[in-house]
């Protein structure tokens, strides 16, 4: 899988691809962000020292009728501008989530014809989370419909 296929399908800009694992049903893409582009997630410097790293498992738009899985390494930063050490900042996806803004974007768009219940089936996740979504998304304006 190519770097231009993350930037393109599934919209990552920034990442790079480690591995890829792929499955009957399931592609895991294992990534991470491309050391010119890590900063401090206070400060914004790019003068950051690499502290170790956590992995973090996002459900992303799928391909065809498999699930993507990014499992990325995020990164811990020491950050020398401002002293601080924090996890660096991922724009794809918002914290304490487990899936992207991309994905987010794919189930407006399926929201356009389907039910969230057929959402929901499709892309295996509950009802609750794609209500949910779908909720959000219409109270900030980023909703393509109105509510059913």
């Amino acid at each position: 899988m190519s770097e231009t296929l993350l930037q393109h399908a599934l919209g990552l800009k920034c990442q790079e691809i480690m591995t890829a694992e792929y499955g009957k049903q399931r592609i895991d893409v294992h990534i991470r962000t491309k050391a010119q582009y890590l900063t401090c997630a206070e400060c914004g410097s790019k003068n950051v020292l690499k502290k170790g790293y956590t992995e973090r498992c996002f459900l992303t738009a799928p391909i065809g009728s498999k699930t993507v899985h990014l499992i990325a390494q995020i990164q811990r930063l020491e950050c020398r501008d401002c002293g601080l050490i924090r996890q660096e900042h991922i724009g794809y996806a918002d914290p304490k989530k487990s899936y992207t803004h991309f994905l987010e974007e794919y189930m407006d768009d399926l929201l356009e014809t389907i039910s969230v219940a057929a959402v929901a089936s499709r892309l295996g996740m509950s009802w609750n989370t794609v209500k949910g979504i779908q909720t959000r998304n219409e109270k900030t304006g980023k909703a393509k419909r109105n509510p059913e």
